[in-house]
């Protein structure tokens, strides 16, 4: 009971610290839909024997009240700069009550309330609201704003689950901070659990509030992690979804969730910053930070970075290396960081601040690892295997995830984590992460109705080159991940984590209501979306059967056979002269012995360019056909087995769906500009264009070609940037050079061809 006491007493500083803040002064957004701003209006509403004091948010000119779970809407006591509000409901609809306000001095307001269920809410209240509140977080560069605060979690019942001070406050992300509803970190004075495992390791100071704004669900990440926890993915975080209150004023709908770090509860390893701290000090270092950065080199002829100066061990192998991949010129802010032979980017978490011993040591055992998968599993040069250089069952688990979420970033992009840990040779993956652009339908006629590899180049390809990680990946999903989606994601089981797909939608639904209209639906970002928040969760149950049923032939295939075979050709990263770019799904145990491929019909602004293929495919070793099936490009095509069944002719008349003229004031821009492509990549931009062709091109040339846009399918030059490195001392990051380089030269230079280097088979040549 004392303790309580400790808890109520502590909430009640924590509110008086808020009250007076917004009444003094409004905070002003703009939004492309309305003009917004925090009211002066507030509503007093009870928890546990305190005041929580909630202000409306006034947008075009009326006053929206959005109330947490705990409040009771028929008891509400407004006030307008301390002088008592009368509010009278007129009608409700839709989750939504109206009604109008009137003030002492006879002054009306229209005022609408809603209300979450289900939620608990956070409230963050700033230690000094008027110079670093809200605004001040939000309103710098990268994030580099951080200030102290008090923070507490309420149930829906009115229940303080945690009350406590903050030791720092701070935005989070990289595209997701560029965003009007901002992500944020915040650490705590004292370890708390905050989403109340009841597991004492799970008690942490750091933790994240992810805006989710690239998901129209709001469900992605949440769905996805207690998917990994179920699948017994180690080290996954645990989430939860939250209403976020700011300085008093509603923020949305968060997911609170733990932060990937070393230490108990997260990553855990050895901490070796904490070993490097201990070395330094003796050393006399006290802040790393402020050393040079040097560059070095590998013996296999790539660069790292590293710190000049720290505190050296004999034995580089002493600690645990932390890698993440990040993307050179848009993630990566690291100073340590080494460059894989295929120019991608990987850089120390921690330690944070390495040797040169230490990255040099790291560098070459994961440069060294990789031959080995690019080598089907046995490095050529040292003899190891898969298991003597990767956790195989640890990998499995976590790509046969990524795979079936469709996930862009995985083992690709960023997000994506190398540990090796002391005194091992071998690295194992991090935790399940960042699926926000997972599970949804992605670049049509590559992904069409959820089918399709993930990744045709880079890690994933290379670890289903080796027959032992497709069998333990053939493993997890028919004895792990099969059963946990059918029966609990698709079905009506409860898991130990995981949950059906429309309980986490019920679970959410008041609460993103509010969320929409205080956002106006601010999400429609890349990709297909449903107009209606069930329309949403729709399509996103509808991509997890097909995205499913596809992994399960595809696996089940591939354990039985070569009978299943998966053809992608398209002029590839656009329209080289009378070339093709044919390769075969990496799971099909398929060699393509003969492949030519002729143009029948050149493309025009309407129509693509189509092609005739005739190819003969060969099943590896140890594989035979039987009842062979062929798709290209997700259409079935015909095969005819030769005699004695050891190839298979194909013959296809198809499409290729990378190129069609567009003018753009006399320039052709198709290269790298399709507008169906573009308006199915960015519907919220589109929408703006509705009905005007030419203003959504002209939108692309003069913004989004500075903004890394997709213009097409195919084509984005950090993804360039990220296969050919060497552009960055000549076009730095202005993207827009890179979209006209490309179509003047890049693609003559095989500026595309790097990408897709690991394809099966490279650009066929068609015969005179």
């Amino acid at each position: 009971m004392k303790h309580l006491w400790r808890i109520l007493a502590l909430l009640a500083v924590l509110l008086m610290l808020a009250a007076p803040v917004l009444a003094e002064e409004s905070i002003w957004e703009e939004d492309a839909a309305s003009t917004v701003a925090v009211s002066a209006l507030r509503a007093q509403v009870a928890a546990s024997g305190a005041d929580v004091d909630v202000y409306t948010t006034e947008m075009d000119g009326v006053h929206w009240l959005f109330l947490p779970s705990f409040a009771d809407a028929d008891e509400l006591r407004l006030t307008l700069n301390g002088a008592k509000v009368d509010w009278t409901p007129d009608a409700e609809e839709a989750g939504v009550t109206y009604g109008q306000a009137v003030c002492e001095d006879g002054a009306e307001m229209t005022l609408c309330v809603m209300k979450s269920q289900n939620l608990r809410a956070l409230f963050l209240f700033s230690d000094d609201p008027v110079n670093q509140g809200r605004a001040f977080i939000d309103n710098c560069e990268r994030h580099v704003n951080e200030t102290t605060g008090m923070m507490a979690v309420i149930s829906p019942d009115g229940t303080v689950n945690y009350a406590g001070k903050l030791r720092q406050l701070r935005g989070r992300g990289n595209y997701t901070w560029q965003r009007q509803k901002k992500p944020y970190q915040f650490k705590l004075e004292s370890k708390a659990d905050l989403l109340m495992t009841g597991d004492q390791s799970e008690c942490s100071r750091t933790w994240v509030l992810l805006a989710e704004t690239s998901d129209g669900s709001l469900l992605r990440n949440r769905m996805s992690m207690d998917l990994a926890l179920e699948m017994g993915i180690d080290e996954t975080p645990f989430s939860e979804h939250v209403d976020l209150y700011y300085d008093g004023e509603y923020r949305g709908t968060y997911l609170l969730t733990e932060k990937v770090e070393v230490g108990e509860g997260r990553l855990e390893v050895s901490n070796y910053d904490e070993m490097m701290e201990i070395w330094n000090q003796s050393a006399g270092i006290s802040d790393p930070e402020l050393l040079e950065v040097g560059v070095g080199q590998t013996k296999y002829g790539t660069d790292f970075t590293y710190i000049k100066g720290v505190a050296e061990a004999d034995d580089p192998s002493v600690g645990t290396f932390v890698m993440e991949m990040e993307h050179e010129g848009n993630t990566l802010s690291d100073r340590c960081f080494l460059r894989m032979e295929d120019g991608s980017v990987i850089a120390a978490k921690n330690p944070e601040n390495p040797s040169e011993s230490m990255m040099r040591y790291v560098s070459e055992r994961l440069i060294e690892a990789r031959h080995t998968l690019q080598n089907g599993g046995v490095n050529p040069d040292n003899g190891r295997t898969i298991r003597d250089d990767f956790d195989v069952d640890a990998f499995a688990k976590l790509l046969l995830l990524n795979e079936l979420a469709h996930n862009t970033d995985s083992y690709y992009y960023s997000s994506s984590w190398f540990i090796l840990p002391e005194g091992e040779t071998r690295f194992r993956p991090g935790p399940a992460w960042d699926f926000d652009l997972a599970w949804r339908y992605f670049r049509k006629g590559v992904n069409e109705k959820g089918m399709g590899v993930k990744d045709l180049t880079g890690w994933h390809a290379e670890f289903y080159s080796c027959p032992e990680f497709m069998q333990a990946m053939q493993r997890a999903y028919e004895e792990t991940l099969y059963p946990i989606v059918t029966e609990i994601l698709l079905g009506d089981k409860q898991g130990t984590y995981l949950r059906p797909l429309w309980d986490y939608a019920d679970e959410i639904a008041a609460s993103r209501a509010m969320n929409d209209v205080l956002w106006d639906c601010e999400y429609y970002d890349y990709h297909i979306y449903g107009e209606t928040p069930q329309e949403e969760v729709e399509l996103l149950y509808q991509f997890i059967e097909e995205r499913n049923a596809w992994l399960y032939d595809a696996v089940m295939n591939a354990q039985d056979g070569a009978d299943a075979i998966d053809l992608w050709a398209y002029a590839g990263y656009m329209h080289v002269q009378d070339t093709l770019k044919l390769n075969a799904c990496p799971w099909n145990h398929v060699n393509v012995a003969f492949a030519s491929c002729t143009p029948l019909t050149e493309a025009t602004e309407d129509e693509y360019a189509t092609w005739a293929l005739e190819a003969y495919l060969m099943p590896e070793e140890g594989y035979a056909f039987e009842e062979p099936s062929v798709t290209i490009n997700g259409t079935p095509i015909t095969g005819y087995l030769v005699e004695d069944g050891s190839a298979l002719y194909v013959y296809a008349e198809f499409e290729d769906p990378s190129y069609r003229p567009v003018d753009y004031w006399g320039e052709d821009i198709g290269m790298f500009y399709n507008p169906d492509v573009y308006a199915q990549n960015y519907p919220e931009i589109a929408a703006q264009f509705e009905g005007d062709p030419e203003g959504l091109m002209t939108y692309f040339c003069d913004e989004g070609m500075y903004q890394d846009q997709m213009g097409n399918a195919f084509f984005r030059p950090s993804e360039v940037l990220q296969y050919n490195p060497e552009l960055l001392g000549v076009l730095g990051t202005d993207w827009e050079l890179y979209y006209f380089e490309f179509s003047f030269c890049g693609y003559e230079e095989g500026w595309m061809r790097k990408v897709d280097k690991h394809f099966a088979l490279e650009c066929v040549d068609v015969p005179e």
